[in-house]
């Protein structure tokens, strides 16, 4: 949606300083206009697409941070736990995958409001966080964090986060003794 909306506003912006400058040059001011709104459509979807791959560099990648709060992309900072520190994001356009340091208080009590603040309305049923084996985990890491490289974590407890009717939600593998969560999350 962004580059459509960046687009359009190019193009108006284009449209009215062609315009005024036409007058300015002599022009009819007329013709002008409707030719330069009637080009414009013939543009707008390669501009949208020039503007798309302009964008996605500076959005999507692997990103640090020192913390939640230093992240300006809103979609990723409203699935992280505000406490998270050391984190690592990688980003693409329906998700991300993060990898930071937090306390257990900090999780549960992160993990707990997430439910709260559901409603009832998630399309899915609250479970207890569950111990993984050394073999789910190895799974889960080949599944889900393969192209990180990150470390293995060796006893995470899987929690799971309310998810929305559309698929959006997430879920996080978190190790104890290290203080390290793996999160991975989806929206639309």
């Amino acid at each position: 949606m962004l580059p459509v909306q960046i687009t359009f506003v190019a193009f108006v912006a284009i449209i009215v300083v062609v315009t005024a400058t036409s007058s300015r040059l002599g022009k009819p001011l007329g013709r002008t206009f409707m030719l330069a709104t009637l080009l414009s459509p013939l543009a707008f979807v390669p501009s949208c697409i020039a503007v798309m791959k302009i964008a996605d560099q500076v959005r999507f990648g692997v990103f640090q941070y020192a913390g939640v709060d230093a992240i300006w992309e809103s979609h990723v900072r409203q699935w992280l736990p505000p406490a998270a520190k050391e984190v690592t994001v990688r980003q693409h356009r329906h998700g991300f995958e993060a990898k930071y340091t937090i306390s257990k208080a900090e999780l549960d009590a992160w993990h707990d409001a997430q439910w709260r603040r559901s409603d009832g309305r998630a399309a899915n049923q609250r479970k207890a966080p569950e111990k993984l084996s050394a073999n789910r985990a190895n799974r889960v890491m080949e599944q889900w964090f393969a192209e990180a490289s990150w470390s293995p974590l060796t006893e995470p407890w899987e929690y799971e986060g309310p998810h929305a009717s559309n698929g959006a939600g997430s879920m996080i593998w978190f190790d104890e003794a290290e203080c390290l969560a793996y999160q991975r999350s989806w929206y639309w």
